[in-house]
């Protein structure tokens, strides 16, 4: 067939690669591959970090929050079970290997990868390092967190119990207690370790796959009396008959370390923070993605879960080649966690016990009815009615999932919701205030003035006692001895009324004129009807008869309302404003 070749054409062609088990498909464009692998790399990575920073910024792990933690779980040990040897239909597996892709960081088997590494001349072993090296990518990321958050000087979110806690170290022992750093902002071990928590959750059940799927090799019969035995993953790497090859070393070593070691690093860390710091609320703060949602006696309970991952993966792998066996052993290892729960009820609240007790007898029972495949008397039709209640069983366990996690959502919903409505009442309130203030200060204002003889105001005024004061204040008498103030608009114009004794006319007409309050010239005529009232009331309070009202200077500079000084007197118009007036 085109894009196979080697033993019974086992392996893909050049420029073909992987895509699945064994399926070899034709490679795209080298700068397309790249694209794809880069996308996949960003997508997880970028997923995960956002996983992390949510878990940073809750002081109080929520309902949704530990239903989803146990879908996660659903969705790993569910999609392992497409690589058991029963004789699933092609629907069914596929639909496992959604569950497994969703939920682990596997790139294994794709064939953009695949292609990648034939053009360089590189083989799997290439992709067991980079996956191996996964913890110490996770522990570059928690310090990339801590990064960020101290370069946008988050300050940390706690719950009211560490908060008490903080306070009470403050009180006993001052602003250099260790705690203290969690008001102004994150300590690096709190970075680090709730990283950790979340990045080694999901890529554990990665890393046990990968670290041991490189250990299965299988024999082809090339030639008559010879049998050359190659790598399952990789049939390009050529092993001895008891499966040895270059990396198997490692790979046991890995599978060890990763398959006992995370759990048992989980159970350590607790310990050893929680005896260390003395804080219960730090280090459940710190701890919270693992530990929430479970009763405090059974704070260790996700590191059953762990092991419970990595049996599961190690039954797929070493008990291969009893397709029986190794259905009725993932079968056994599901039941005892059932029991386990059940028993136990490790969860602080009833709906998580149930929800994640139906989760694993739901997977029981796929295992359970997928035995009925190797049932030598069954029919094609049973065959169907068999695939159609598994797909429902695979189906439904997610209207399970949406059933239970309603009402956390709504409640969440709702309580972001009133907390938006909460702060944009409070947004149109500031909004409010500030524009109040704006027209308070570019508002209409009004002028007044004091004469000498009257009480001086406690405001601005300048030399001729003129006063600016807000639209919204009444004048007092005090501050407006004549009982009367003219405004001025935003604009600065003061109008005034005023009686105007035109050239022949036979007496004064009444009329609005404006003086405009940033014109020197205008501002000089109003200064000297000013001061000739002042005159005037100092005349008269020391018992002087009022002087007459001499004409103030006039102007013309193309927008004022005097006429230009420089025409002849008797053709200039006389402003009276007397103080009445004013």
């Amino acid at each position: 067939a085109d894009g196979y070749e080697g033993p019974l054409c086992s392996r893909c062609a050049p420029g073909w690669g992987r895509s699945g088990p064994a399926a070899c498909t034709e490679c795209p464009d080298e700068g397309e591959s790249i694209g794809y692998v880069v996308a996949g790399v960003v997508g997880t990575v970028g997923a995960l970090l956002a996983w992390a920073i949510n878990t940073l910024r809750t002081a109080e792990f929520k309902d949704h929050q530990v239903i989803i933690r146990t879908v996660v779980n659903h969705v790993q040990a569910a999609g392992k079970l497409g690589e058991f040897s029963t004789q699933w239909s092609p629907f069914l597996k596929g639909l496992f290997a959604v569950q497994e892709s969703s939920s682990s960081m596997s790139f294994s088997g794709v064939a953009s990868v695949d292609c990648l590494l034939r053009a360089r001349n590189l083989d799997y072993s290439t992709i067991f390092t980079a996956y191996m090296l996964l913890p110490i990518v996770a522990l570059a990321m928690a310090f990339g967190v801590f990064v960020v958050v101290r370069a946008l000087k988050m300050k940390p979110v706690i719950g009211p119990e560490l908060e008490a806690e903080i306070r009470e170290d403050m009180k006993a022992i001052g602003t250099r207690s260790r705690t203290a750093i969690l008001l102004r902002r994150y300590p690096l071990y709190m970075v680090v370790v709730t990283v950790l928590c979340v990045t080694m959750f999901t890529l554990y059940q990665t890393l046990i796959t990968q670290a041991t799927t490189v250990l299965v090799c299988s024999g082809y019969v090339t030639e008559e009396g010879k049998t050359e035995y190659f790598l399952d993953v990789d049939r390009t790497i050529a092993c001895d008959e008891q499966g040895n090859h270059k990396f198997r070393t490692a790979a046991l070593l890995c599978a060890a370390g990763y398959g006992v070691g995370i759990p048992l690093a989980f159970i350590f860390g607790y310990t050893f923070v929680n005896g260390v710091i003395g804080k219960q609320a730090l280090t459940y703060q710190m701890f919270m993605f693992l530990i929430a949602g479970y009763q405090e006696k059974f704070w260790w309970w996700q590191s059953i879960i762990m092991v419970r991952k990595m049996v599961l993966v190690f039954i797929i792998v070493f008990v291969r080649d009893n397709a029986h066996l190794q259905s009725y052993c993932g079968m056994w290892a599901m039941s005892a966690a059932l029991i386990a729960q059940i028993w136990f009820q490790p969860n602080n609240k009833p709906e998580f016990n149930l929800v994640e007790s139906l989760s694993l007898a739901l997977i029981t029972v796929t295992l359970n009815l997928g035995l009925l495949y190797f049932w030598p008397d069954i029919d094609e039709f049973g065959k169907g009615v068999l695939t159609a209640v598994l797909i429902i069983i695979s189906l439904g366990v997610f209207v399970m999932f949406g059933f239970f996690l309603y009402a956390p959502i709504k409640s969440l919903i709702m309580e972001v919701v009133g907390k938006g409505l909460e702060g944009l009442k409070e947004f149109r309130e500031k909004q409010n205030e500030e524009d109040a203030d704006k027209d308070k200060d570019s508002g209409p204002r009004r002028l007044q003035f004091t004469s000498r003889a009257g009480e001086e105001s406690d405001g601005f005024s300048d030399e001729s006692g003129l006063e600016r004061v807000d639209m919204d204040e009444e004048p007092s008498p005090a501050s407006s001895p004549r009982g009367r103030a003219r405004s001025v608009n935003s604009r600065g114009i003061l109008r005034l009324p005023s009686r105007v004794a035109a050239p022949g006319a036979a007496k004064p007409a009444t009329g609005n004129f404006d003086f405009d309050l940033e014109d020197e010239a205008d501002l000089e005529v109003l200064g000297d009807q000013v001061s000739r009232l002042r005159r005037a009331d100092t005349s008269t309070h020391h018992g002087a008869a009022p002087a007459a009202a001499a004409a103030p200077p006039a102007h013309d500079d193309g927008h004022s309302m005097f006429p230009n000084t420089r025409r002849p007197a008797a053709q200039r118009p006389k402003f009276d404003f007397d103080d009445d007036l004013l």
